[in-house]
């Protein structure tokens, strides 16, 4: 989804002042030019503890940036998910979040393998309908 809107920046600013704590990573790739400069005037006014949670980003180093905050498997995860949402979006396809990739090789929308398998993944609504379907 492309949002060009400045009001994106500043409800972003005002939901990072009420909630800073509950953030751990915002990130915006390939932000336009817009957006980024009313973020720039915005974020003066908040902790720089908050603000170093911001991150903008290009498409082109995305891999890398992300892997410095995050770890590999997550930047990777991260990266295939924004691609296949940008080229789905394109497509007007709607994308079902729950439902794991058919061949069970492309990437998977509900999360990394290592999040999917361990105890903290919670079982949605779409997980229960396709274990009784399948």
């Amino acid at each position: 989804v492309w949002d060009q809107s400045p009001k994106s920046a500043m409800l972003t600013s005002k939901l990072m002042s009420h909630y800073p704590e509950m953030l751990h990573l915002l990130v915006c790739i390939n932000a336009p030019l817009i957006f980024s400069s009313t973020w720039s005037l915005l974020n003066k006014a908040l902790d720089d503890r908050v603000r170093e949670k911001v991150a903008f980003i290009k498409t082109g180093n995305m891999v890398e940036k992300l892997g410095e905050r995050l770890g590999n498997q997550a930047s990777l995860w991260l990266c295939a998910e924004a691609m296949d949402n940008r080229r789905k979006g394109k497509q007007g396809y709607r994308k079902a979040y729950w439902v794991p990739p058919k061949d069970g090789m492309s990437h998977d929308p509900r999360g990394m393998s290592e999040y999917l398998n361990s105890k903290y993944y919670i079982t949605t609504p779409g997980d229960v309908f396709l274990q009784q379907s399948g």
